[in-house]
């Protein structure tokens, strides 16, 4: 297995884009904004990078309108070494 030269803000980026592609691609989604990401520390660590691979997207609804509401968070895992992007529970 090769390794994958990221930096931790490049990985970190790179989840933040694939999540937000992913987001963007769900039908009534429209409107929510990336409010933080970390490293999802559920997933073992890759031996492809020294920087975490795994990381945890969350998304909260933002209204255009200045409104506000509770809750309305989407949580997105991404593992930038094996591909996979879904919604966490």
């Amino acid at each position: 297995m090769g390794r994958i030269r990221y930096n931790l803000e490049q990985a970190q980026h790179k989840a933040v884009l694939r999540a937000s592609e992913f987001v963007s691609g769900l039908p009534g989604y429209a409107g929510f904004q990336v409010r933080r990401t970390y490293p999802d520390t559920t997933v073992p660590r890759s031996r492809a990078s020294k920087h975490p691979l795994a990381w945890i997207v969350v998304f909260a609804f933002d209204p255009l309108d200045g409104s506000s509401m509770d809750g309305g968070e989407l949580i997105v895992a991404v593992n930038l070494d094996s591909g996979m992007i879904a919604i966490r529970e």
